[in-house]
């Protein structure tokens, strides 16, 4: 046990007993949240462990390798996903609906917003949340709260004329840069091809 301690990944080279001994797992999940995917599938089950795998920063991908039933834990969804939206497209489908779910991904990464149902990119508030992290996630807005001008002023202040010009409504968008700049000249912006900048992502 101790040198899955020391590194985790160790785990991986254990023999199936210690594979299914929860001390020596935890001991290796504690070290290296990765471990998990080596773990017995009894263990994969056991939510403490899984829980214990969760909190490492930026590990949420882990959640695959968690047994399906707490995939579907809600509790532990919701940790995942505050912890890393990475999560998000590793629960359940029924929690993938859940709006609660939704808010906690997008407000740990507005990016989250081009994984989620239709209904959720229709939703004033999220996509608020979103823009407002990077104008340019406004792309995976519904077409209507492209148009909408709250949308388009907190997308203005997170991306600048850019994020509007080329994902917002056209029409919409010049009247809030009138708005904002007074009449200031603007390039004309087609929407952007594949040698755009890409977007960016957390």
């Amino acid at each position: 046990m101790a040198a899955v301690s020391q590194r985790g990944s160790l785990l991986a080279h254990a023999g199936t007993t210690l594979k299914a001994n929860r001390e020596v797992v935890m001991a290796a999940v504690a070290q290296s949240a990765d471990a998990l995917q080596h773990a017995d599938h009894t263990l994969q089950a056991d939510r403490a462990v899984v829980m214990l795998a969760i909190q490492h920063r930026h590990k949420g991908y882990v959640l695959q390798w968690a047994d399906p039933i707490l995939k579907a834990d809600r509790a532990l969804v919701l940790a995942a996903v505050k912890n890393d939206a990475g999560a998000f497209e590793h629960v359940h489908e029924a929690l993938r609906m859940d709006r609660e779910v939704v808010m906690a991904a997008i407000n740990q990464s507005g990016f989250t917003l081009s994984k989620v149902a239709p209904l959720f990119k229709a939703d004033r508030e999220i996509v608020l949340a979103t823009v407002r992290q990077c104008g340019n996630w406004l792309t995976f807005a519904d077409q209507r709260l492209k148009a909408d001008r709250d949308v388009l002023l907190a997308a203005y202040h997170a991306g600048g004329r850019h994020a509007l010009l080329c994902y917002g409504d056209p029409t919409a968008a010049n009247a809030v840069l009138d708005e904002i700049e007074g009449g200031k000249p603007r390039a004309i912006v087609d929407t952007p091809s594949s040698d755009a900048p890409p977007l960016r992502r957390t």
